[in-house]
């Protein structure tokens, strides 16, 4: 796609997207029930989830769940503490200098739904706002058919003890989080990706808004010799093409040891749970005469 299309792609779905800005901008919760039976299929009287909901979650979760998500929240929480940004002061002749760092008051999570539960989402849009030392964190997630919301990611908030859950998603969500509604507070800052639709809407309201930055289809190069796990390159390509029917994921490898083994083990994954696309995902693996071709 040239860049002249692209450009004429971001704005039909801008022209589709911004009307839902406005209309909740304008009627407030009215508009999210609309747009929320129109696109998730279901009515819902309250977005606020309960928090007996996410501790029931937690209590049927799985051992195996558990354990893996505290492991993952332990790797989440020791990367981004080390990105914390600090307050610093100095003097340099006559004057005294510095930089004052404060955490935002309020910040909104969306985290994606549809095809799975990203558990992975909650932890890496919540931690480092935890971290951060943000007070009110609200977390915003499309419902199923039915109005409710994955076991797994209601365990995720309850772990992380949120407290806050709405179930919306989409270009709705974002504008509820940016505006407020009669039953929404407003946030400070919108993170966590999303669909074409609400990375639309954030776009649309940088500037009315903090957002982070602008989530595109999910893209991954893996460049691995013959020690890697075959297992865990498999799995790693696999993490971002579950995403979108347009992610690609990419291996070069000297080794053609290593290319064999992780097709193998793609082909396996593929067999036990296959990928809920239409089209095939492309996964690209390359042998390369070396690394540094690689890089």
């Amino acid at each position: 796609m040239s860049r002249s299309d692209l450009f004429a792609f971001w704005q039909e779905v801008e022209k589709e997207v911004l009307p839902i800005i406005e209309d909740v901008q304008q009627r407030g919760d009215e508009a999210l029930c609309l747009y929320t039976q129109k696109f998730e299929g279901c009515l819902l009287q309250d977005f606020a989830l309960p928090q007996e909901e996410l501790k029931k979650a937690w209590e049927k979760t799985s051992p195996t769940f558990k354990k893996a998500l505290r492991e993952s929240a332990e790797n989440v929480y020791a990367f981004h503490s080390r990105q914390k940004m600090h307050s610093t002061f100095f003097t340099e002749g006559p004057s005294y200098r510095g930089e004052i760092v404060r955490s935002l008051r309020r910040v909104g999570c969306y985290i994606p739904g549809g095809r799975f539960a990203y558990p992975s989402s909650v932890l890496m849009t919540v931690i480092p706002a935890q971290i951060a030392g943000v007070r009110e964190i609200a977390v915003f997630t499309p419902p199923t058919a039915q109005g409710t919301l994955k076991r797994e990611l209601l365990a995720t908030l309850h772990f992380l003890k949120v407290e806050e859950v709405y179930r919306l998603g989409g270009a709705q969500a974002i504008a509820a989080a940016c505006f407020g509604t009669e039953s929404i507070r407003p946030v400070d800052k919108i993170v966590g990706p999303g669909n074409i639709y609400v990375t639309a809407a954030k776009k649309l309201l940088q500037g009315v808004v903090g957002t982070d930055l602008l989530a595109g289809p999910s893209e991954v190069v893996i460049v691995a010799d013959e020690t890697a796990p075959p297992t865990w390159v498999a799995l790693d390509l696999l993490a971002q093409a579950e995403h979108d029917p347009q992610a690609i994921s990419i291996l070069l490898s000297p080794s053609e040891k290593l290319l064999l083994a992780v097709k193998r083990r793609l082909e396996r994954e593929l067999q036990n749970q296959p990928l809920p696309f239409e089209r095939r995902i492309p996964i690209f693996l390359y042998q390369v005469e070396n690394l540094d071709m690689a890089f």
